[in-house]
């Protein structure tokens, strides 16, 4: 008996762990829209519980960058939810695409930008070509064929000498 109520225990205190991964910044209810909104599009199958969210066009792995951080986000910020399909998710991410992907645009884009590294520091290149993360938010995600993110000094030096601390490289779709 004490068996059981240990691994129900541990399965409990697991399965509340990381959901928060997925709390908004806001207070009661609210902290917990997007957990509500991530279960729901898992129980119609279109993502799992461990989704990778897009807000506005910051991907935020589950795995990496919701594990160290936690998501700068309120309720009243978000605009527009909207779920990327299966086979488009894997073409962008790889792997972590078959979890899913949840695309986020708020109202606030300062918020989320000012948790991520200045834009300065990060060069984007699209089909090899150097463009702004201005120009890289106006580009379609279904017309994406695939993004490799860069962080390494020894491969970002592949791409530049100039200093970065992170390359994104974006391939289109063939039209």
């Amino acid at each position: 008996m004490k068996k059981c109520i240990y691994i129900f225990f541990c399965f409990f205190l697991l399965s509340s762990c990381s959901s928060k991964r997925y709390m908004l910044s806001d207070k009661g209810r609210d902290s917990q829209f997007l957990i509500q909104k991530i279960k729901e599009f898992a129980r119609k199958g279109e993502i799992s519980k461990t989704p990778i969210l897009v807000v506005d066009g910051s991907p935020q792995r589950y795995e990496v960058e919701l594990k160290k951080n936690k998501l700068n986000l309120y309720k009243a910020d978000i605009k527009t939810i909207e779920i990327l399909k299966l086979e488009k998710s894997i073409q962008i991410y790889g792997q972590y695409g078959k979890k899913g992907v949840m695309l986020i645009t708020t109202s606030n884009e300062k918020k989320m930008k000012d948790s991520l590294m200045p834009e300065d520091k990060i060069l984007v290149l699209l089909e090899g070509n150097k463009i702004s993360l201005e120009d890289m938010k106006k580009i379609d995600p279904h017309d994406i064929k695939s993004i490799e993110i860069i962080k390494s000094k020894d491969e970002i030096i592949k791409y530049t000498k100039d200093d970065y601390q992170g390359v994104i490289l974006i391939k289109l779709e063939n039209k």
